[in-house]
This record gives C-alpha cells, sequence and structure tokens, in this order.
C-alpha cells in the first residue's frame, strides 16, 4: 500500500488522527490536497487491512531523533508535530529543518531507509489578527522547507474547523491548497520531491543579512507526554537558509528557502546571467506577510527559469 500511495502522489494530505486517520471534506479543493483516496482510507480507519500493527503514530512536538527511534523502528511512516506556531517557534521557523531532520536521523539510526518521514504542520490556531497577512508565506515556508529537507510528505493537523482557528481557517487552507496544486497538480513537483535525483552542483551564496538561525529546542507543549529530556530547553544554529537540487526527468529543479527573518540577498551559481538567480527580499520581517517570498523555485531544461518566488 505504501508504494500505492507513493505513486497517487503522497505529499500534501490532512491529518485529523493519531493513527493515520484522513479527514474526508466536500470541499472543493480538497481532492488536490488529499493524497490517499477515500477507499483506502476507509480501509485503514476500518482495520480491514490483512497487518495487525500500525502504519504510524503520532509523536510530540518536542520528539528528537533518539527517543524517535523506537517508534521508527516499528512503523512505516513517521510523523511527529511540527506545530510551529503553537509551540512557540513563530520566529524560528528554521525548526521545522530541525524536525524534519529527526525523523531522518531516528530512520537511519532504525536501519528503516524505506520507511517515510513527514511533515505535521499546523491548521488549529488563529494568530494575531495583525499576523493574519503572514499566514500564506508561513505555510510555503514551512511546507518546502520540510519538503526540501527530506520529508516525502505533509500531513496536516488539522482540516477540522475547529473553534480555535474559526478567523482564519480559510487562510491557512487556502494556503495549503495553494501548495497541494504546485505538488499534486500540473507542475507536479510532488514527483521532483518523491522521485527525483538529489544534485549537488549548484552553490548557493548568501550576500546580504545573517548566515545563522538560533533556534531554541524544548518547551512546555504536550507536557504529559514527553520527557524531561525533550523539554529541556536548549539553543542550537541553522542556516539561514536551505535548498534542495534535484535531477527528473531530464529537468533540473532547484528550491531555494528563506528561514530568516531579516532582509536577505544570495546568489548561485550554474545560473546564466539575467536567470534571476540573485534574489533579494523586500522586507525587513515577517510581517509583510504575503509580500514576501520565502521560497524561490527554478526549473532548468535548456536554460533556467523560475518558476515561483
Amino acid at each position: 500500500m505504501i508504494s500505492k500511495m507513493l505513486h497517487c502522489g503522497l505529499v500534501l494530505g490532512i491529518a485529523v488522527g493519531v493513527t493515520m486517520r484522513l479527514a474526508r471534506s466536500a470541499e472543493p479543493d480538497s481532492h488536490a490536497a488529499l493524497a490517499v483516496s477515500a477507499s483506502e482510507s476507509s480501509l485503514l480507519e476500518d482495520g480491514i487491512y490483512p497487518h495487525a500493527r500500525k502504519l504510524a503514530f503520532y509523536n510530540p512536538n518536542h520528539r528528537d531523533a533518539k527517543t524517535l527511534l523506537p517508534i521508527a523502528k516499528q512503523v512505516d511512516i513517521v510523523a511527529k508535530g511540527c506545530y510551529v506556531n503553537t509551540v512557540g517557534r513563530k520566529r524560528d521557523r528554521a525548526w521545522v529543518r530541525w524536525s524534519v531532520e529527526q525523523e531522518i536521523e531516528a530512520l537511519r539510526a532504525g536501519g528503516r531507509a524505506q520507511a517515510i518521514p513527514l511533515l505535521m504542520p499546523e491548521l488549529c490556531k488563529d494568530p494575531e489578527s495583525e499576523e493574519d497577512k503572514e499566514i500564506r508565506a508561513w505555510v510555503r515556508q514551512d511546507v518546502y522547507l520540510g519538503l526540501a529537507s527530506g520529508a516525502k510528505g505533509v500531513l496536516i493537523w488539522s482540516l477540522f474547523k475547529r473553534k480555535e482557528v474559526k478567523r482564519t481557517w480559510q487562510l491557512w487552507y487556502d494556503a495549503y491548497s495553494e501548495c497541494a496544486r504546485e505538488l499534486n497538480g500540473p507542475r507536479g513537483l510532488a514527483q521532483v520531491f518523491l522521485f527525483g535525483e538529489r544534485q549537488s552542483t549548484l552553490k548557493v551564496a548568501q550576500v546580504q543579512g545573517s548566515a545563522a538561525a538560533k533556534v531554541t529546542l524544548g518547551g512546555s507543549a504536550e507536557a504529559a507526554t514527553t520527557t524531561d529530556q525533550e523539554r529541556a530547553q536548549r539553543e542550537v544554529k541553522f542556516p539561514s537558509w536551505t535548498s534542495a537540487e534535484f535531477v527528473y526527468r531530464g529537468s533540473r529543479w532547484f528550491f531555494l528557502v528563506k528561514s530568516a527573518n531579516a532582509p536577505a540577498a544570495f546568489t548561485v551559481n550554474d545560473c546564466p546571467p539575467g536567470s534571476g538567480a540573485k534574489m533579494r527580499s523586500q522586507a525587513s520581517r515577517w510581517e509583510t506577510g504575503a509580500t514576501v517570498r520565502g521560497v524561490w523555485i527554478w526549473a532548468r531544461t535548456e536554460s533556467w527559469d523560475c518558476v515561483s518566488h
């Protein structure tokens, strides 16, 4: 079944439970967002598949590679909460990269090379009203940073219109649906992330802005299901940007995601003059929301073109 899910484009799904129960929605865009068919979903929910063991378990936000390891050895899909705003990482969005890297390291240490790491971002809470305009930028940054960091899919918690997100549910939903259409629609970026061959021929140089982002780990969220070690606060440094390069079906793809809040400029080698290889963020912080594009996507067949910015 995992193989069937992958070939259906397992990159954006909607999670509402801890054992891969998938929401069904009458919303017109839900078909672009759901990665598993309704029939497969009902089989998962009703336990009809012949194997008794679980495909996946929910893991709290502060799990790390060490504490994910015992679970990674037992399941086919590893996902931990990555509720960036809810756990206080609203201005530390490089935490998404840390989260995905913990899953990947747990799978590596557990000898589970064929298992699937997923990003599990949030759609569960209204931000401050003055931050509504940032939602689209947050969603795009989190989704593409997670995928560029090695996640093989995205499970959103959740599609349910809970009261805590009543004001901004549609803004979050529209932003995730936009990503879903890019991934599973005509552009087919899901296939690039799932089946593309990773490359490292392009080199990114940051020519303006801070090159490192400090991220604080740990915290009090989900205290009843995390250990003292996981809740302990400590600080790590990550690059303020993440890139991923792929070759897929004769085309080259390059993704650059900026995680810092301050203006930044980059150059990318191997791009001919005029191809848009030099980019500048025009805003000083995330507060400018949709006017800030923290994600750049290039495609090349004969020449490089910036297909999303």
